[in-house]
C-alpha cells in the first residue's frame, strides 16, 4: 500500500468523502459511504435526492429497523474484519492488476489508454484497424492544417 498513501494526499482537506463500498470492501452494491467532516452537513443528504441511497435506507429503517441496521453495519464490518493488513494486501493486490490490464492495453493496437489510472479506474476503448487508420490520417491532416498560416480576411 506504499503508492496508497500518495493516493489520498490531500483527503484531510475534503468537507466529505464518498466512496462505493462494494468495490474493495465486499458488500452489495446499494451500499455507498459518504462521510462528513461536519455531521451537520450530512442533514442536507436527505433532502437534495429522491433517489439516495441514504433516503432510501432511512425510509426502510422505519418499516423494517432490523434490515436497515443489517444493511448498514455490513460496510463497517468488513472493514472490521479485514483490518489495516487486510487491506493493504486488498489494495496491493488491486493496484497489481491494475498495472497488468494497463500494460496489456498498451501492447495491444485494438486498444487504447484514456487516462493515467488513479485509484484502480482504468478507462479504455476498442480502436478497430479501420478506424484506427482512418483516425492517424486525420490527425495527420490536422497537424498539416494547424502548422500552415490562417485563411486571410482581407
Amino acid at each position: 500500500m506504499d503508492g496508497a498513501r500518495e493516493m489520498m494526499r490531500g483527503i484531510e482537506k475534503a468537507d466529505s468523502v464518498a466512496m462505493d463500498a462494494h468495490k474493495l470492501l465486499y458488500v452489495p452494491n446499494s451500499l455507498g459511504i459518504c462521510v462528513f467532516k461536519n455531521v451537520d452537513d450530512s442533514r442536507f443528504l436527505y433532502h437534495t435526492s429522491t433517489t439516495s441511497s441514504a433516503r432510501v435506507l432511512w425510509t426502510r429503517a422505519g418499516y423494517h429497523r432490523r434490515l436497515a441496521a443489517f444493511f448498514l453495519s455490513q460496510p463497517w464490518a468488513a472493514i472490521k474484519i479485514c483490518g489495516r493488513i487486510g487491506y493493504k494486501l486488498l489494495f496491493d493486490h488491486a493496484s497489481d492488476l491494475q498495472n497488468t490490464f494497463v500494460k496489456f492495453i498498451e501492447r495491444d493496437p485494438l486498444f487504447e489508454l484514456m487516462n493515467k489510472p488513479e485509484l484502480f479506474i482504468v478507462n479504455y476503448r476498442f480502436v478497430p484497424e479501420e478506424l484506427g487508420s482512418l483516425m492517424n490520417t486525420l490527425n495527420e491532416e490536422s497537424g498539416k492544417n494547424s502548422s500552415a498560416s490562417p485563411p486571410s480576411t482581407g
